[in-house]
């Protein structure tokens, strides 16, 4: 399975203006060397760490940190939702409320 991503702007790639951002499905190999990029508090609520969900990123696709950098942060958000969906489903836990740190 892989997530894609439509960006509002282009942004340039090893030299390529793109407008797409695609990842690849993580694998137990990323999660483990990465850790999970959120934590479930007791109360339910979500906590997401955006230095870690960065390297996902940079990990998951062709983007370089700087690349990552060049992201809108509507369009860095959506993506760190949709990661989490995609995480959160494999932990069988999609209840939880997300709040950014």
């Amino acid at each position: 399975m892989k997530l894609k991503f439509k960006l509002k702007n282009k942004i340039t790639v090893a030299g390529v203006d793109t407008d797409v951002v695609e990842l690849r499905e993580p694998t137990t190999r990323d999660v483990r060397e990465l850790g999970y990029p959120f934590t479930f508090n007791q109360d339910g609520t979500l906590d997401m760490n955006m230095k870690s969900i960065g390297k996902y990123i940079v990990r998951l696709s062709n983007l370089s940190d700087g690349d990552v950098d060049k992201l809108s942060i509507g369009e860095f958000n959506e993506i760190s939702m949709e990661l989490f969906t995609f995480l959160g489903n494999q932990m069988g836990n999609t209840q939880a409320t997300a709040s950014v740190n």
